[in-house]
């Protein structure tokens, strides 16, 4: 026999449930002093608000590529620029 899922309608969006997080941690952090846990909130806030910017760019219209790597292609350097194809820079070569 398999275990039945316990399932929650969400009420709020996945967009303004990030946007909270984000600013429940950023309240959360202002609070205290500097240090590693008021770090790891900032951190957290900074996740949460690069989450809602991605959604937004999957929401775009328009043609999606058929594989994960081709929209990679416009941040891969060109052969002209500094680094070469082959991992050497220019300054290495003869």
């Amino acid at each position: 026999m398999t275990a039945k899922r316990n399932r929650r309608k969400q009420t709020l969006s996945f967009n303004e449930r990030l946007r909270l997080a984000a600013r429940e941690a950023r309240l959360s952090a202002q609070k205290l002093p500097q240090g590693p846990e008021r770090e790891t909130l900032l951190k957290k806030a900074r996740q949460a608000e690069t989450a809602m910017r991605i959604n937004g760019w999957l929401a775009l219209p328009g043609p999606r590529p058929d594989d994960g790597c081709t929209g990679l292609q416009g941040s891969l350097p060109r052969s002209g620029s500094r680094w070469s194809g082959d991992g050497r820079s220019r300054s290495s070569q003869p």
